[in-house]
């Protein structure tokens, strides 16, 4: 029993953003049903009304993150992991081309999101690992817009480009409930720096403003999962839950071809706006010796 209560430790010391475990070798897949809220909902909620003056109605579709993981034993308290998700999301909402505005326009925004993690898993007592990694988050958002009811196309369209970079620090905690099955509890704390390029298109072919922001995030990145080992297999599933926000506050934007004048081109404040995605998370790993 405590060998493979040992195999299910090294489970709980790879699961800062999913789950894996270390006896030599594994590899195995991740996926994770993620809601998100994004951090520039709130331009879109407060700034922009639909016709009859209220906030406008935004809605963010939910979607799948999949991808791979990876982690390999050093020695009897070390590990290396790494792993990455994938996934598109959606979202939505009508607006004005301005507010005061009598021409409603369905704007759709089309968001390609992936994050990466490398972490290194220190097992300090039998139940208890420490972990510090480093994490790359990137999206890439698409808005494109139409008229409602046949009237003539929006007047814009934009691109915002996310990239994000820094180190993360946690605990993780593994309970055993039976020979082969243990409850896992992974607690971190991350810091991301992030840079936000905001470009904007005019179907006039005006040359619009641009902005670049300077952001500092600081989060949390939990997890609590259960984990089944099948040692005939090699096999270990895991499945739980995955909690992760951010708060921004922004250090610095840079404006092109912005004019004070022009109320309608305005740059956005993203400080103290969050980030928060939560869902349901399951993975399947396979151990091997090498």
């Amino acid at each position: 029993m405590i060998n493979k209560i040992s195999q299910l430790l090294i489970i709980a010391t790879i699961m800062i953003s999913t789950n894996a475990f270390a006896l030599d070798l594994n590899v195995g897949a991740t996926l994770w049903y993620a809601n998100w809220k994004p951090h520039w909902e709130k331009e879109f909620r407060d700034i922009f009304r639909d016709e009859s003056g209220e906030k406008t109605h935004f809605k963010m579709d939910d979607t799948y993150l999949i991808g791979p993981i990876v982690s390999l034993k050093l020695g009897d308290t070390f590990s290396l992991g790494a792993n990455m998700i994938y996934g598109k999301y959606t979202a939505s909402c009508i607006k004005m081309w301005y507010e005061g505005g009598t021409e409603s326009i369905l704007s759709t925004m089309d968001i390609t999101k992936y994050d990466t993690d490398i972490i290194l898993n220190y097992r300090a007592f039998t139940y208890v690992q420490f972990f510090v990694g480093l994490k790359f988050q990137h999206y890439n958002l698409t808005e494109t817009q139409r008229g409602i009811y046949d009237t003539p196309p929006g007047p814009f369209s934009r691109e915002l480009l996310s990239n994000s970079y820094g180190p993360g620090l946690g605990i993780g905690l593994t309970i055993p409930l039976d020979e082969n099955f243990a409850m896992l509890l992974n607690i971190s704390g991350i810091y991301l720096r992030t840079k936000v390029e905001d470009s904007w298109k005019e179907n006039s072919g005006a040359n619009p403003p641009s902005y670049i922001y300077t952001l500092n995030a600081y989060g949390i990145n939990n997890s609590l999962s259960l984990a089944y080992f099948l040692p005939s297999f090699n096999i270990t599933l895991l499945t739980g839950f995955r909690y992760q926000y951010l708060k921004y506050k922004q250090a610095d934007v840079k404006k092109t071809n912005y004019d004070p004048g022009d109320e309608f081109r305005f740059d956005r404040d993203y400080n103290d706006q969050r980030d928060i995605f939560w869902g349901i998370n399951i993975s399947v790993l396979y151990s091997f010796s090498i």
